[in-house]
């Protein structure tokens, strides 16, 4: 009698340690698993900074590329390409109890571009307006999420659609970046609202590194602050040297110096 009294209180005093040993362990990590994937690719006019320079033989080997291939060239040189950029967004469940995503918003940082070399791939932008499944305004910090249509009408992505993902779920989202601000190159960050066991939780998009730099198309008022501009892509055959009011002369053989060669 004695031993089994003493054998039930020693089980009594060690049951606490047991059940914290085998019971639910705390989850870690963020409520969400962010992926990012590398952009898709683009083209457009490129900006490249000050200390990136391009040779004769740069700019002839450049103009002899397909468009998108000389701007990808041009961006693994440091350049930035203008416009939009989109990305595939992979957002999944790390929760064994459901959490809720309820808001997406920019909260990017933007500072002037270094001007160094101007590169014109197309003409002035316009035509379709592609719908979009996730839009972020860069630059126009704390706005909201958005999603279009073929007509461009914009409309709040949430909170008429409430992301629900439990562990090991996953949803898939088509982002789109779209520069707001003009004259500024912006680091793209983006903030999501998560709410777990009714409570809020903010998560930054993306965790680790860097979402693709966008900037707007340059006007052509800023032209005379980079050191050189050059026509080329869509606009010219070979990459030759902008000259003032170049967009405005209807003599494509003159703006593109088709008769005097590439010098």
């Amino acid at each position: 009698m004695v031993l089994a009294a003493a054998a039930a209180a020693l089980t009594g005093w060690l049951q606490p340690l047991f059940t914290g040993m085998t019971g639910t362990a705390p989850e870690t990590g963020e409520p969400v698993t962010v992926i990012v994937s590398s952009p898709e690719r683009t083209w457009g006019d490129v900006s490249l900074p000050p200390d990136v320079k391009l040779s004769s033989q740069e700019l002839e080997r450049l103009g002899q590329m397909n468009v998108p291939d000389q701007a990808a060239w041009l961006e693994d040189r440091g350049g930035i390409i203008a416009g939009a950029r989109r990305f595939l967004l992979t957002l999944k469940g790390n929760r064994q109890d459901p959490v809720r995503i309820t808001d997406i918003r920019d909260v990017s940082k933007c500072s002037p571009p270094e001007r160094g070399t101007l590169m014109r791939l197309i003409p002035a932008t316009g035509g379709v307006v592609p719908s979009v499944q996730l839009g972020i305004s860069v630059g126009d910090t704390r706005s909201g999420a958005w999603t279009s249509d073929a007509t461009g009408e914009r409309r709040p992505f949430f909170p008429e659609r409430t992301i629900t993902l439990g562990r090991g779920e996953e949803e898939q989202l088509l982002v789109e970046l779209r520069p707001t601000k003009p004259d500024l190159v912006c680091q793209p960050e983006l903030e999501m609202t998560v709410t777990e066991d009714g409570r809020g939780h903010l998560q930054r998009i993306p965790a680790e590194g860097k979402l693709v730099p966008v900037m707007g198309y340059e006007d052509d008022s800023v032209e005379r602050q980079y050191s050189a501009v050059y026509l080329g892509g869509r606009l010219c055959p070979k990459y030759v040297p902008a000259t003032p009011g170049w967009r405005h002369n209807p003599d494509f053989r003159a703006v593109c110096r088709l008769d005097q060669g590439s010098g």
